[in-house]
């Protein structure tokens, strides 16, 4: 029966030692905000999940969200496209020094053209000869 006694009397102070912890943290006063202004670097302006009040020209609460959420779907691609512009750019660069190089190798002039769809090489179109007896 001691160590029944023993295991009730532990569970009875962590029990109070909770209820303590919630009391005592329920007392507590909430964490103020830091006073920043609206439209400090990484303080967003417009994007607060507070409702507004609703009226004739504002959408409702659940709509608002649904905007909000929809705007920042907008804004990631809008990121991710911009990433993949840059990779698709530096892709290009590494592809036109590669053929620099086949043409550097191969010992052809400068002025060789290289088409990056077709992975060929073309001499560049030679201009056009003056016919014998025209006028300039």
């Amino acid at each position: 029966m001691k160590g029944r006694d023993f295991a009730l009397a532990v569970l009875v102070a962590l029990v109070l030692a909770l209820a303590a912890a919630l009391v005592l943290h329920a007392q507590a006063p909430a964490p103020q905000p830091a006073a920043t202004p609206p439209g400090a670097a990484g303080v967003p302006i417009h994007y607060s999940l507070d409702c507004p009040d609703t009226s004739a020209d504002t959408p409702d609460c659940a709509r608002l969200l649904r905007l909000q959420v929809k705007q920042r779907d907008a804004l990631l691609a809008q990121h991710a496209m911009q990433a993949a512009q840059d990779a698709f750019q530096a892709a290009m660069a590494g592809l036109n020094q590669a053929a620099d190089e086949v043409k550097r190798a191969k010992g052809w002039p400068g002025d060789v053209r290289f088409d990056p769809g077709t992975l060929s090489f073309m001499e560049p179109p030679t201009p056009p000869t003056p016919k014998p007896g025209a006028k300039k």
